[in-house]
């Protein structure tokens, strides 16, 4: 299929923006994983809750956890970056387009559901060194949380329209 100058320059940006997000994902983990004083305020926002700075064990289990959303926010990019790659050179109604709009969904899926976990186990892991009876347990959702929810279901809309669109297109051919 022919692409537009307009569609090739957005898929480009897209790609482009795609690998800058990934590239601070990696660089928010690293400065993490060397700053550990800062995964406890950062990630948590309990800088007044906490009495004293927590355990290095601890510090180390929550950046454990805090990993697990943010390693699938960069495959969800990674997935991205070759979306767009394939949609600025045609690729819109093969197989492997409509696998990766379903894959980018289950991801984006798993990353709202995991960091709402995420969040809950960070505060309480954070705070187990509190004395009995202050220790802190949080669950919460936010709007981010569903606006992803949303967005997962979308890719798997379009992964569903993709593959009705594949198989008129292939119908209109067999009839031409």
């Amino acid at each position: 299929m022919q692409v537009t100058r307009r569609l090739g320059s957005l898929c480009l940006l897209g790609q482009l923006l795609c690998w800058f997000a990934l590239a601070c994902v990696v660089a928010v983990i690293i400065w993490m994983a060397f700053d550990r004083a800062e995964l406890a305020l950062v990630a948590t926002g309990l800088e007044a809750k906490l009495p004293r700075e927590p355990e290095p064990h601890l510090l180390y289990a929550a950046f454990a956890v805090a990993i697990v959303p943010a390693g699938l926010t960069s495959a969800a990019f990674i997935h991205l970056a070759w979306l767009f790659r394939a949609m600025g050179s045609g690729g819109f109604l093969n197989a492997a387009t409509r696998r990766v709009l379903n894959r980018i969904g289950w991801l984006a899926l798993a990353a709202a559901i995991s960091g709402v976990f995420t969040r809950t186990l960070m505060i309480f892991i954070l705070s187990l060194q509190n004395p009995p009876g202050e220790r802190l347990l949080s669950i919460g959702l936010n709007s981010n949380d569903f606006f992803v929810i949303l967005l997962a279901l979308i890719f798997f809309i379009f992964a569903q329209v993709q593959a009705e669109m594949a198989r008129l297109d292939a119908d209109v051919k067999s009839i031409i």
